[in-house]
């Protein structure tokens, strides 16, 4: 491939707008910081909490009769996209937890043979919702569950047993109003027919979370020792002490990176297991011993406000470390925090440039996608700490795609970047509909791809000439030649400028212009960035995949890549090397990331198989300057100079941008 093959990106990607499950409008790639406490409005009277790996938050309640049982769903922003009501027992649902798209909750019921109360394990699709019962625990076993932990092969149960002991007791009183009430822990298996409980004999137990590692901890009080932690390992089956301490009488427990979010005296900690306790929050009024985290954020049920809130945790994580990002406005990914406080400098492309190629010191690294101008030149200027030697770069690197592998090592052999997200023109479109109307994409060149986008485009909403259509030709053409004096240029810069024309009061609809953009359901596809809405992909059966249209023969599928790459001058590098190790083991644990090579990893369907497939197949190309082309092919479109005036032009500067 040519030395100059460097473009402007396209990333856009066509698919017809269809009905499909609750979708979030945040994953773990577009997370925003948020200095302060955000509430979900209309989560009153809440009895359990879960996050799903979307950021989207489910609740339980319950009606004034206690006879009906009520989930619901809020998206990032607070809006409530789904609520559904079951009558499956009595009382409310005191935990829940969502894993792979099913919600796990314990009803209460009345056995009407036993005259007696049992506890009944439901798994609610949330996708259908359609419950299905799972596991009955009699009375005799658990009086009350109140929380649930899946782990592997089992699920782990806390409540109050009829087996424990049968005393009652405030636990320190003068610190905290924690009670003990005969609650046990035990677990029923996930694989069995008809499991029984198989209870741990721990004493007096007061909580139980899984941590990141997927093990067992167990929040537990003694006589002699004071409160303290077990942690029980599934795998050897065996529980060791972790940590004991004098005065923390406490609940409300869950795993946050390397410690635990938990409750003490009506405010919201963050404590580590060699006792370090780090207030978070100030003023909550709490009574419901239930906390959830989430990529940097604690969400919690506050008895004052009465709703669901959530607050940014990952200062006190880091004991506010700060790194610094340089990045350009137009850009608006945020990746993991890894629990350090990113904050964005965000400056136009011109001092991105001068800062980078100056190795100014007042940031730590930089967010750049190669279809930028400045990305080759700042990759060829070695503007960069080479991250050879941080741990679970090279391992990251040997996980993804050869092509994301290829471009993150340059020819000295180190490695400049660390690639975070992947972006391929793919064409998803409606077979359905498409054939019902004779519509062939695969025997479509690109001319009459763009004849039939802009009809479509007309048809729904005047659009004229798209950004993607114009950038994605320019993508290709400078794959195939080397010269803009070619008929296969002229005669599309001649059908583009006969769109143009069209809406000429529109000048800036042919600047770039990377935004989604939707169209509605007859329009046979639509502009689509698959990385940000994976939301999409579980359910696309109407769907096919193919190439985008090809100017030419031998061209493969043309995409760009975002990556961050270290200020060799950081201030504050060490820290900074540390998060992009933290990042590459989060990275490595993404299904259809759209990443990784490991196609285990993602979803065993048509869909994202054939995605996939066109993914590791593409080839990543870094931008060309604009000003070679595109500002002299902009005046063409507007009439100022002609066709072979502009081609004049453009040879003219390419010839001095390739000497330079």
């Amino acid at each position: 491939m040519k030395r100059w093959l460097i473009i402007i990106q396209v990333t856009f990607l066509f698919l017809l707008f269809m009905g499909c499950q609750i979708e979030s409008k945040i994953d773990v790639e577009t997370l925003a910081m948020e200095p302060e406490i955000f509430r979900y409005e209309g989560t009153e009277q809440i009895y359990g909490i879960a996050v799903d790996e979307n950021g989207l938050l489910y609740t339980s309640s319950t009606d004034e009769t206690m006879k009906i049982q009520k989930f619901s769903v809020y998206d990032w922003e607070g809006t409530c996209l789904k609520q559904v009501e079951f009558s499956l027992g009595v009382g409310p649902v005191q935990d829940i937890i969502v894993e792979d798209g099913t919600l796990y909750c314990f009803i209460s019921r009345i056995n009407k043979d036993l005259l007696s109360m049992e506890e009944v394990l439901v798994a609610i699709d949330l996708t259908t919702w359609a419950v299905t019962e799972l596991v009955v625990i009699p009375e005799a076993d658990y009086s009350t569950i109140s929380k649930i932990v899946a782990i592997g092969d089992y699920f782990y149960l806390f409540g109050k047993s009829p087996l424990g002991d049968d005393i009652s007791y405030s636990l320190l009183p003068e610190v905290s109003n924690v009670l003990y009430h005969g609650e046990m822990v035990g677990r029923i298996s996930r694989v069995e027919e008809n499991p029984s409980v198989e209870f741990f004999d721990v004493g007096v137990v007061l909580d139980i979370f899984k941590t990141k590692e997927e093990t067992l901890m167990i929040y537990y009080y003694d006589e002699e020792q004071g409160f303290g932690f077990l942690e029980y390992l599934p795998q050897e089956q065996v529980a060791k002490e972790v940590g004991n301490f004098s005065i923390s009488a406490v609940e409300g427990f869950d795993s946050c990176e390397e410690g635990y979010l938990f409750f003490k005296n009506s405010h919201l900690y963050y404590g580590t297991l060699d006792g370090v306790e780090a207030q978070i929050t100030t003023d909550i009024s709490w009574g419901h011993e239930e906390v959830e985290y989430f990529n940097g954020f604690a969400f919690y049920y506050d008895t004052k406000e009465k709703m669901v809130e959530r607050v940014c945790v990952t200062d006190t994580l880091r004991e506010n470390k700060t790194i610094r990002l340089l990045v350009n406005m137009i850009d608006t990914i945020d990746l993991y925090n890894c629990g350090y406080r990113i904050v964005k400098q965000e400056v136009d492309m011109e001092t991105f440039s001068l800062k980078t190629l100056a190795r100014d010191s007042d940031f730590d690294l930089y967010l750049l996608n190669s279809r930028y101008p400045n990305a080759y030149n700042i990759k060829k200027n070695g503007v960069f700490y080479a991250l050879n030697d941080v741990p679970g770069v090279q391992e990251y690197l040997d996980a993804c795609f050869p092509n994301l592998k290829e471009v993150a090592i340059n020819e000295e052999g180190d490695i400049w970047m660390l690639p975070i997200r992947l972006d391929v023109p793919l064409l998803l479109y409606d077979k359905v509909y498409c054939e019902a109307q004779g519509i062939d994409f695969s025997t479509m060149n690109y001319q009459e791809f763009v004849a039939f986008t802009e009809q479509a485009e007309r048809e729904q909403d005047g659009k004229i000439l798209n950004a993607k259509i114009i950038n994605e030709f320019f993508a290709q053409y400078f794959h195939k030649e080397d010269s803009f004096d070619t008929e296969l240029f002229r005669s599309y810069a001649t059908q583009f400028k006969s769109l143009y024309e069209e809406i000429k009061e529109e000048i800036y609809a042919i600047l770039p212009n990377f935004e989604t953009e939707f169209f509605y359901t007859y329009i046979p596809f639509q502009h689509f960035l698959l990385s940000n809405y994976k939301s999409y992909i579980k359910t696309v059966e109407q769907v096919e995949v193919m190439e985008v249209p090809k100017i030419g023969e031998g061209i493969p599928n043309l995409g760009t890549v975002t990556f961050y790459a270290v200020n060799p001058n950081s201030e504050n590098l060490e820290a900074t090397l540390v998060y992009i190790s933290t990042l590459c083991r989060y990275l490595m644990s993404l299904e259809n990331s759209f990443l990784l090579a490991d196609i285990t990893t993602y979803l065993d369907t048509p869909f994202i198989q054939e995605c996939y497939e066109l993914y590791k197949t593409g080839e990543i190309y870094f931008a060309m300057e604009e000003a070679v082309y595109f500002d002299t092919f902009c005046e063409y479109l507007e009439g100022s100079i002609t066709l072979e005036e502009m081609i004049q032009e453009i040879e003219r500067r390419l010839e001095m941008y390739l000497k330079e």
